[in-house]
């Protein structure tokens, strides 16, 4: 683990003075850099944008091209298995909604991780179950609507597909939007106690993540009192034992029993259990970021790399197995899809990195941000979309075709209509910047106090969440401003020391940050300083003193001192 913290002996040196002159630190740029090592956490949006693309692109391909079975049994040519092999590739949507379970976890749980690292604060549940229906009904009712409309058109057209009578194509029974299916989408028991609405079946899985929301008191509970590696391997053994018990047939088909029978649903809801798991592993690493659990950078690298290999053999095995496979009861594949998806988003948003990491993932993030915000909207409305297509084209052809031009236009379709919920439905009522929230709430749990700039007395008060001082003397700037702020500077790092280890402190090293790591700090920090600090300071008192003398990156923005916490919990 001590690879990953920040080891302030050999990260940070004094640098020769001059006789009565204040210490001044050399840093090198690894030192420097600290404040970056964790990545953004709105990276992980990129995670999801791609998640929801997959799952489109393999609708897409299941509604409006030519299925591989039709296809081979054609004998084509070598050009056309080729590029069935690749999409084949996306036949495996199932695995997203683990990445999205994962994913999940972690955005519900990063917020309390951090504040149960630091000083912890009483859940408001009744701002919980508000923020979580703020955060999904708009684009759901939004989708809903346009699934209506969607299935109303083509129905009209080619009901055959939507009834469950077409030769060529079906859904799989009957899809008729129903007063029941509407309501039981609204309250997330679609799938179990109702049917999805029309032909929106990708709503399933939202039935799965509102059981985990509703489940997550209890979930945060055993994490606050059991630690996160005893909660998170409860749960994993739970999954499997839920595992095992399906894969010996007790579910509705083993059982011979209509799925929404009362037996149905409780076989069912094993599936669900089954994958609480993957959902939980997304609580484990928001832990990991917020220090709760040490695990070091190399760890979450090889379990990347891992993750990333199983992936690619899974892929690779299913697809040399048989191109037609889908991949629809819990089994194995899905631990695979698991563990698979843990290494990299553990790595993602849990793993400290150098400099020219984190510029690579930013670039490789860049084409990313858009699909990243509108991943949920792009998730709940691009099925009916892209059926409706396809019902207008059977309706006149009577085959699914078998040149990808239709494939790419419904493509365009379905994201040029989940852009448009996103816009309408879901930017309107959703932050969507992860980072300030992030350093918002690490000011909330004392991780990172706000603190001003210190009075004549030298006491520098801690500025409540939310509060800023009545009167806030300017930092002076110019050549001058390093040793007339030293002071101040000194007197933040000392009330941070104060805060966070309950203990008196002097400082032993300060330097000035140069300019280009300052968008470094504001990544924790929520916004672009003006000025930053790397203080060294030295406790005496504390009950727990830590290993290394504690280093912490002073900001200054608007005329106000913010400690920024860089050093390992």
């Amino acid at each position: 683990m001590a690879s990953d913290a920040l080891n302030h002996d050999q990260a940070v040196r004094v640098a020769p003075t001059a006789p009565g002159s204040p210490a001044r630190l050399a840093v090198p740029a690894r030192a420097a850099t600290a404040a970056g090592e964790i990545l953004p956490t709105e990276y992980v949006d990129g995670v999801r944008g791609v998640a929801a693309t997959y799952v489109m692109l393999n609708h897409a391909r299941f509604l409006l091209f030519v299925s591989a079975a039709t296809a081979l049994a054609t004998h084509p040519g070598t050009v056309f298995k080729a590029a069935l092999a690749v999409l084949a590739l996306t036949r495996y949507g199932v695995a997203s909604v683990m990445c999205f379970f994962i994913v999940s976890g972690y955005a519900i749980h990063y917020r309390q991780a951090f504040k149960l690292a630091g000083k912890w604060q009483k859940m408001s549940w009744k701002d919980y179950a508000w923020h979580r229906a703020r955060r999904l009904y708009p684009p759901l009712i939004a989708a809903l609507a346009i699934t209506f409309i969607a299935d109303t058109i083509g129905a009209h057209f080619y009901p055959g597909m939507y009834n469950g009578t077409s030769p060529v194509l079906s859904l799989g029974g009957d899809h008729t939007p129903t007063f029941l299916s509407f309501f039981g989408s609204l309250a997330f028991v679609q799938g179990f106690v109702t049917k999805v609405f029309g032909s929106n079946d990708p709503l399933w899985s939202l039935a799965y993540e509102g059981f985990f929301y509703l489940m997550y008191p209890i979930v945060l509970g055993l994490d606050q009192r059991l630690g996160p590696v005893k909660t998170f391997g409860m749960f994993l053994a739970f999954g499997l034992s839920i595992a095992a018990i399906i894969g010996m047939g007790i579910t509705p088909a083993g059982l011979h029993v209509d799925l929404y029978s009362p037996l149905g649903i409780a076989t069912h809801a094993l599936n669900l259990l089954a994958m609480w798991p993957a959902w939980v592993s997304g609580v484990f690493i928001a832990d990991a970021r917020a220090g709760r659990v040490r695990i070091p950078t190399r760890w979450w690298s090889i379990a990347a790399v891992a993750g990333i290999f199983m992936l690619a053999a899974s892929a690779l095995y299913l697809v040399l197995k048989n191109p037609n496979i889908q991949i629809n009861d819990i089994n194995i594949f899905y631990l695979i899809w698991v563990a698979s998806f843990f290494g990299p988003i553990g790595w993602l948003c849990a793993g400290r990195h150098e400099e020219r990491t984190r510029k690579a993932v930013a670039v490789a993030f860049r084409p990313l941000k858009q699909l990243g915000k509108m991943s949920y909207s792009l998730y709940v409305v691009h099925f009916p979309v892209l059926a409706m297509i396809c019902a207008l084209w059977l309706s006149h052809y009577g085959s699914q075709p078998r040149s990808p031009w239709l494939l790419l236009g419904g493509i365009a379709a379905a994201l040029s209509v989940g852009y448009g919920v996103y816009r309408i439905a879901e930017k309107p009522v959703t932050k969507r910047n992860l980072t300030r929230v992030e350093a918002q709430v690490k000011a909330e749990s004392g991780i990172m106090p706000a603190v001003v700039p210190a009075g004549a007395g030298g006491a520098v008060p801690i500025t409540p969440p939310g509060a800023l001082p009545a009167t806030t003397p300017r930092a002076p700037s110019g050549p001058a401003g390093l040793a007339a702020s030293g002071p101040t500077v000194a007197s933040a790092a000392q009330a941070w020391a104060q805060r966070r280890w309950q203990a008196q402190s002097r400082v032993e090293m300060l330097s000035e940050m140069p300019q280009s790591e300052l968008p470094h700090v504001a990544s924790l920090l929520g916004a672009m300083p003006e000025r930053a600090w790397l203080v060294r300071v030295h406790l005496a008192g504390a009950a727990h003193l830590p290993p290394v003398p504690p280093t912490v990156i002073v900001a200054l923005r608007m005329g106000e001192y913010r400690a920024v916490d860089v050093s390992a919990r």
